[in-house]
């Protein structure tokens, strides 16, 4: 549903590169275009917070942040000031509540026409406690943008429905410098941690990620994993200064892999206040999709999860025979039982 908080009818952030304002998106919602990471749009050194710039080139600071907003034709009320707000959540506790504030600023719309403005925060840093909203991990940034003098719903992100916010995930990797004699620690460890997994000798490549019920009830989950063979640009770019680092060039694949698929652990009920958390023992389960020769590039599998549940789900993909140094996109979504998409994950594999 909207956030009926606010009446604005003008302004809107992109959950998917030109489809404007349409609600709920068509594709992968979870990596908006408008919510900006060490972005070329985002000059080094920075400007000053709530202000724009036009140059764009790269950026090495990787703690650069900041949201592009939209305006329709029309006036926005409060004399054209917006409040933009960007916070980062646990993938499982996806409210205001439990929310970390990333940056909260205004920028001002004059006049009646179309436009957009980018707002770029001061740099954040991310905190290195696993326990934290924005310690490390697989997390979700959602942005927000309303008439100042509007007061936006307290108790909900309304990401799938309402054009005034955005998300996007990303995954908070604590590192070292060179030379100071640690090695890089991966995404975080135990529940809500994401994990890749080294191929085994059946040339599988896999990636493990967690979802849970935190309804009271029992919850029907319908989990998806396909072949994005033709993703979006923006999308594309999100995942460039990855690919960059290990010299993959950024022409995604236009071929599936041989075979592709996902394993499904179930893991036991969770105390409420440990979902999503750092360390805590877990049971595997023996449910499993095997993988099969390709037909179509998607799997799908439904489920039907205890309330406070949480379930492993280990995406798979046989590359070999694939060209190297070539990215390979796949979607994971996360619907329920009426086909609502409720969360997504974007993976990339390449072979080096």
């Amino acid at each position: 549903m909207t956030d009926t908080n606010i009446s604005d009818t003008f302004l809107f952030l992109e959950a998917i590169g030109t489809q404007g304002t349409l609600r709920p998106p068509n594709g992968p919602f979870w990596i908006s275009p408008d919510i900006l990471l060490n972005d070329s749009a985002l000059t080094n050194p920075s400007p000053a917070p709530g202000t724009s710039s036009g140059t764009a080139r790269e950026n090495p600071n990787p703690n650069a942040v900041g949201v592009r907003v939209h305006k329709g034709q029309g006036a926005v009320t409060g004399g054209g000031v917006v409040q933009v707000d960007l916070f980062v959540c646990d993938p499982s506790m996806i409210v205001p509540s439990k929310a970390v504030t990333v940056g909260a600023d205004t920028i001002t719309f004059a006049g009646t026409g179309a436009d957009k403005k980018l707002m770029r925060f001061a740099d954040w840093v991310a905190s290195s406690d696993a326990s934290k909203p924005d310690g490390p991990g697989h997390k979700c940034m959602i942005a927000r943008v309303y008439p100042q003098l509007q007061l936006p719903d307290p108790a909900a992100f309304h990401v799938l429905d309402d054009q005034h916010y955005a998300q996007r995930n990303i995954c908070i990797q604590p590192c070292v410098h060179e030379g100071e004699g640690g090695k890089i620690s991966g995404a975080g460890t135990g529940m809500g941690a994401d994990d890749i997994l080294p191929a085994a000798d059946d040339g599988l490549h896999k990636f493990r990620l967690l979802t849970v019920n935190r309804a009271r009830r029992p919850a029907v989950a319908v989990i998806t994993t396909r072949v994005n063979l033709r993703p979006a640009a923006h999308v594309v770019k999100a995942a460039s200064p990855v690919l960059r680092r290990f010299e993959i060039a950024a022409r995604p694949l236009t071929r599936p892999p041989r075979r592709m698929g996902f394993q499904i652990n179930r893991i036991a009920q969770l105390d409420a206040q440990r979902i999503g958390r750092g360390g805590g023992s877990f049971k595997l389960g023996a449910t499993l999709v095997p993988l099969r020769p390709i037909e179509r590039p998607e799997v799908t599998k439904k489920l039907t999860l205890q309330p406070r549940q949480q379930v492993a789900v280990t995406v798979a993909a046989d590359l070999r025979g694939l060209p190297r140094r070539r990215p390979l996109f796949f979607d994971a979504i996360h619907r329920d039982s009426q086909g609502r998409p409720l969360g997504g994950c974007t993976i990339v594999f390449f072979l080096r």
